[in-house]
């Protein structure tokens, strides 16, 4: 019995696989039109490789990259309130070393966010970017697979109609052949190569795909920056969202000003917390136009959903339900604001990170005076009460500044039962939300 020759099993190491990488040879245009077999192999590549994924991916990272910068520029507002009142508490005179101080690590929180938020508005824009390419690739690979079939229909074709165009010309009367054939000749046979049936009009695949997405890289842009970003839903909410942070209360500037001549983003402007011209009767106005409680449930928010069409705002359960009940098909409701025709489906409501910002602002704020309100009252009867105090450390907020995101709009839920109090606690708050307008009730226009 011979004995069996061990074949070698060991990995081939660094420079066996350096070898073996050789260099590929120049791409060669196929010779025939994608037999059946190639045609659906390059209609899979979209249902193997799908890119809702990567769409989900990119939606993601503009969600962060607009609550991240919304959260930045709420700190450092925090921080400017607190910059403020601790100069006028010092008043005019000679200024401490700690206010000297903290003005300016005020200062380098506030560099840094501006130099964070042009990052962002750079990364927002090539994520926009990055879309329209994604979208681009989908449509060359289609153009690539219909110009595959177009190929070989046109093969099909033409190999069908040859054979039968000679057929014709040898069957013709012998006493007129010698003319018959060369008008034959002439009118229908051409030179047919057999490797290229089509008769010299194949493309191949790949020079489809990149002249589609060349084509569509061209045209985004050449597009003006206002049609390329402006109108992008992403990047609106994200500009919407920063000026919201930056300037709040107050109405974003239109979007033909985010730009300047150069294609940079126009510079942003902040409220001057110092400026006696800024007073808060701006803010009240624009308080009053924004209502903090849903039209059908007539209670504070909670989860509020935005129409798409109407701009009204909802509580989500309320609307939901209102649209479900609906006997048309598909389910539709008209907005319940008074005076709105606009017929709302289930997929025309959905959040609005700028108008949820605004809702939980005056909410917050509600709630703030409300405690200060409470301790004043036990301060004014008698008892001990936590004040509040205005001056404090704040010195180690700028170092220990953190992305911390907007509560939920969720307050805790009051109790009406009046119980007992225990000594030195907070008293129960009261039941009736007291709002900061005479119209409670006046829906956001």
């Amino acid at each position: 019995m011979s004995a069996r020759v061990r074949q070698p099993t060991a990995t081939p190491g660094p420079s066996s696989r350096a070898q073996g990488n050789a260099t590929l040879p120049d791409y060669q245009p196929p010779t025939f039109p994608l037999n059946p077999d190639a045609q659906r192999a390059l209609a899979n590549v979209l249902r193997k490789h799908n890119v809702q994924r990567l769409d989900g991916h990119i939606t993601q990272a503009q969600h962060e990259l607009t609550t991240t910068g919304a959260a930045l520029h709420d700190r450092l507002r925090e921080l400017e309130h607190k910059l403020a009142a601790r100069q006028r508490k010092e008043g005019q005179g000679s200024r401490s070393e700690r206010l000297v101080e903290f003005e300016r690590q005020v200062q380098d929180t506030r560099e840094k966010v501006d130099s964070m938020t042009t990052r962002m508005e750079k990364e927002m824009r090539g994520l926009v970017d990055c879309r329209v390419s994604t979208s681009a690739l989908q449509d060359a690979v289609k153009a690539a697979e219909s110009d595959a079939k177009a190929n070989a229909s046109t093969q099909a074709t033409t190999q069908h109609t040859q054979p039968h165009t000679r057929r014709r010309a040898g069957t013709r009367d012998d006493a007129n052949e010698d003319e018959d054939e060369e008008d034959v000749v002439e009118s229908t046979e051409q030179p047919w190569d057999p490797t290229d049936p089509a008769g010299g009009s194949q493309s191949a695949p790949m020079e489809v795909f990149d002249k589609c997405v060349q084509q569509s890289r061209e045209r985004f842009h050449g597009l003006p920056l206002y049609e390329r970003y402006a109108e992008n839903m992403e990047y609106a909410n994200f500009k919407s969202i920063l000026h919201d942070a930056q300037h709040p209360d107050t109405d974003p500037p239109d979007a033909s000003q985010w730009f300047t001549e150069a294609g940079a983003p126009a510079p942003g402007e902040r409220r001057d917390e110092n400026d006696p011209d800024a007073s808060d009767d701006d803010i009240e106005v624009i308080r009053g136009q924004i209502s903090t409680k849903c039209p059908l449930t007539l209670q504070e928010f909670k989860e509020p959903l935005t129409s798409t069409k109407c701009r009204h705002t909802f509580e989500s359960f309320a609307i939901l339900e209102l649209i479900a009940q609906s006997a048309m098909r598909p389910k539709a409701a008209q907005c319940p604001v008074p005076g709105c025709s606009a017929m709302l489906e289930k997929g025309d409501v959905r959040p609005d990170m700028l108008t949820i910002r605004k809702i939980q602002r005056i909410q917050r704020n509600r709630q703030q005076q409300e405690a200060e309100e409470d301790s004043g009252s036990e301060m004014g009867n008698g008892t001990q009460g936590r004040g509040h105090i205005i001056d404090d450390d704040d010195d180690n907020d700028v170092d220990g500044a953190s992305h911390q995101m907007q509560p939920p709009v969720k307050p805790e839920p009051r109790s009406t039962a009046s119980t007992a109090r225990p000594q030195h606690s907070q008293p129960p708050r009261p039941s009736q939300v007291v709002d900061l307008d005479d119209s409670d009730d006046e829906m956001e226009d």
